[in-house]
Formats: structure tokens, C-alpha cells, sequence
């Protein structure tokens, strides 16, 4: 499989800091940050191989969806999708067992920055009928470069998700997970800082209702972060929170969605404070209406505000997008 990919400006190319990488940063300043730089690049070229059905093994540049793309991810909310130079291994020869195991040579970030890394993850899942799935995984991420090095760690989690039915029109879902990170490598500074998520779903109908609370550990002994995962997905779509405060993060979140036809909806509220400290860093509030016309086109529109407290400063986003499908 071989993927091109090519991101430009098409005019305001000095309204925003591009945030790109090297030579591909615009030099602006004093403008928010969009990071999407221009970039004409490879971004997907690997080889598949099954010697067994239940084992497929993949070599060379490629994108990673790992769950729930907490820890590593394609970011692919960005025009320039984050991948990976990896090799990775699939089991699933084991009734209701789900088995990974991944090496990461270089990660190709969304800013085009290439960092040669020695990052391994293993995980594996098993599936109760009924209850839900119960999955473990390692990830040892350590950079060559000592720009990055605070960002090598060591991270050893699990995480429990299920859903049950109520009635036809009633379903819960539920997840918890739990992780530790350390540092590792080169990293010159000690880490030792927790991770919880707890998520609790209902949906009547077609309406789904979502509560939450995430906290990335942080302190003294360093904060919890996930420099491979699509934050973008976490923390609000303001992205006010892409690199974890000194002092950690505790997210409690609400959310409520509902398909009307050919429209989606979906709104989220969250109350963001220190882990540690007692410092309350702000809310937010993240809006989506999403509308599929019969000819496969998606027309977006998206909101973020975030309402700063201790952290950062206020923010209001606003995308207009449009897709196609064939």
C-alpha cells in the first residue's frame, strides 16, 4: 500500500502559526496556531503479510489506531495525518483473545517533524461474553533526541469496557481504565505520575447521553503525558491541554448526542483543574453538527470555547468543512 499526501495554503497563509517543522514553519508569531503546515509527503507505504489468517504482520511507514487512540494514534482530525515507521504483529488464533505487539522506529508528527525513537508497545485483550473486555498493555516510549527526552516513559495500564442492553430502546455502556508512567531512557527528569478514566454512557433512542472524569497525574514527580496519542480526541477540541500541565489535569466532562436523519449533534461541557495544587484551570464548551446528503457529501460545522481560568488564555474556534465519500 502506497499514500500520498499533499496539504496548501489557499490564501491566509500568514493569518495563523502553522507550527511547522524546520522549513516549513511560516514564521508567524503572533497568530493562533493552526498546525497544519503545507507538506508533500509519503505518508502510508507498507507491505502486508498473513503467513497465518489469524496473523497478519505489517512493515514500513504506516498509520496506528491502538483502542481508543488515547496512547497512540493518527491524529486524524489534521490535514497532515500522523504515521508511524513500524512494524506490527496482529494474533487473533485464540477464541475471544485479541494479542499486539509494535515497534516504532520513527514518528512522522502532524508539524512534519521526523523523530527517530526506539518505542515498543505490546497489548492484549480479552473478551467476556456479556460483560465486557478486559485489555493490558506496556508502552516504552524513548526518543534519540535530547529535545524530547522528558517525553521518554514508560507506561503500564488496563482498561475494562463493556455495554449492556436494558431494553430495545435502552443501552449502557461503561469504561474504566488505570495506568503508570515512569521515566525511561534519557529522560532527564524522574516521572512518576498516574493515569484514571472513567466513562459512563446511556442512550434512549437515538439520543445518547455521556459523563466522565480523566485525570493525567502530575506534580512533584513529574506529569503524565501521551506524546503518540490523537489528543485532539481528549481534553476539549480547543486543544488548550495537548502537552500535560507540571501540576496534571483532571477532566470532568459531560456530553449528549443525537442522530436526527441525515443530521448528527453533539455538544460536551468540561471542568478542568490541577491534579495537584488545587488551581482550577477553566471549562469549555464543544459543539459538532454534522449533515449527510444523499450524495455521500458532509458538510461540518464545529465549535470550541474555552472559558481560561489558571491556564492558558480564552479561546473560540471555529471550523467550516466539507467531505466527500465514493
Amino acid at each position: 500500500m502506497v499514500e500520498f499526501e499533499d496539504v496548501r495554503n489557499l490564501g491566509l497563509s500568514n493569518e495563523h502559526n502553522n507550527l511547522g517543522h524546520g522549513s516549513l514553519w511560516n514564521g508567524v508569531t503572533d497568530r493562533p496556531i493552526i498546525s497544519d503546515p503545507p507538506i508533500t509527503e509519503v505518508s502510508q507505504a507498507y507491505l502486508d503479510w498473513k503467513p497465518l489468517d489469524s496473523l497478519p504482520i505489517r512493515g514500513g511507514r504506516q498509520e496506528i489506531i491502538v483502542e481508543n487512540s488515547r496512547f497512540i494514534g493518527n491524529v486524524g482530525w489534521r490535514q497532515n495525518h500522523q504515521s508511524f515507521d513500524a512494524a506490527r504483529v496482529h494474533f487473533t488464533g485464540v477464541k475471544n483473545l485479541d494479542l499486539g505487539l509494535t515497534y516504532i522506529a520513527r514518528q512522522r508528527a502532524v508539524t512534519g517533524a521526523s523523530n527517530p525513537m526506539s518505542t515498543g508497545h505490546l497489548d492484549g485483550a480479552h473478551k467476556f461474553l456479556g460483560v465486557g473486555t478486559l485489555r493490558a498493555y506496556i508502552l516504552s516510549i524513548d526518543y534519540d533526541a535530547d529535545a524530547l527526552s522528558r517525553l521518554s516513559t514508560s507506561t503500564i495500564g488496563a482498561s475494562f469496557a463493556g455495554k449492556a442492553k436494558l431494553s430495545d430502546a435502552l443501552n449502557l455502556t461503561y469504561r474504566l481504565e488505570i495506568a503508570s508512567q515512569n521515566d525511561t531512557g534519557n529522560n532527564p527528569e524522574s516521572v512518576d505520575a498516574n493515569y484514571v478514566r472513567a466513562d459512563l454512557g446511556l442512550k434512549i433512542g437515538k439520543v445518547a447521553f455521556g459523563a466522565g472524569y480523566e485525570v493525567l497525574g502530575g506534580g512533584d514527580d513529574g506529569s503524565f503525558n501521551t506524546p503518540l496519542a490523537t489528543l485532539h480526541k481528549f481534553n476539549g477540541w480547543a486543544d488548550r491541554f495537548l502537552a500535560t500541565p507540571a501540576d496534571g489535569l483532571q477532566d470532568a466532562f459531560l456530553s449528549i448526542g443525537a442522530t436526527l436523519g441525515e443530521w448528527n449533534l453533539v455538544g460536551s461541557y468540561h471542568d478542568f483543574s490541577a491534579d495537584s495544587g488545587g488551581a482550577s484551570w477553566g471549562s469549555e464548551l464543544d459543539a459538532q453538527v454534522v449533515y449527510t446528503a444523499p450524495w455521500k457529501q458532509k458538510v461540518v460545522l464545529k465549535l470550541a470555547r474555552y472559558d481560561a481560568d489558571q491556564w492558558a488564555w480564552d479561546t473560540d474556534k471555529i471550523w467550516i468543512l466539507t467531505s466527500w465519500g465514493f
